[in-house]
Parts: structure tokens; sequence; C-alpha cells
């Protein structure tokens, strides 16, 4: 198993929400970042924001 902080920043960089994870590892066969996962993001207000898992970043807007 991988363990990862999942977080979650509004554009001004500012880290609203911070989620760890662990997900199994490339060794046992398996990515484990196919898999979905579900944050709650109900308490953050409408916007723009980046989330980061390990090296990866991604977008996405709360309507």
């Amino acid at each position: 198993m991988t363990p990862y902080a999942i977080k979650i920043f509004n554009l001004l960089g500012e880290c609203v929400l911070s989620v760890a994870q662990t997900f199994p590892s490339v060794d046992s066969g398996q990515t484990g970042m196919s898999d979905l996962l579900r944050i709650d993001v109900s308490g953050l207000p409408a916007g723009v924001y980046l989330v980061r898992v390990g090296d990866w970043v991604g977008r996405f807007l709360k309507i």
C-alpha cells in the first residue's frame, strides 16, 4: 500500500482540504489510481479548485 496526501487548494494557493489516503502499490499489480475516490467538498464555496495527489495536479469546478 502506498500512502498519499490528497490536498485541495483554492486559486489563492491556500490548502482548503487535506485527506490522507492509501492506494495499492504498483508492485502488487494494481495501480489503485484508476479507482474512484470521492471526497466531500460540500463545505467549500463555489469556485475553481486545484487537487494534488502525489505529483499529479488536476482541477475541478464546484458549482
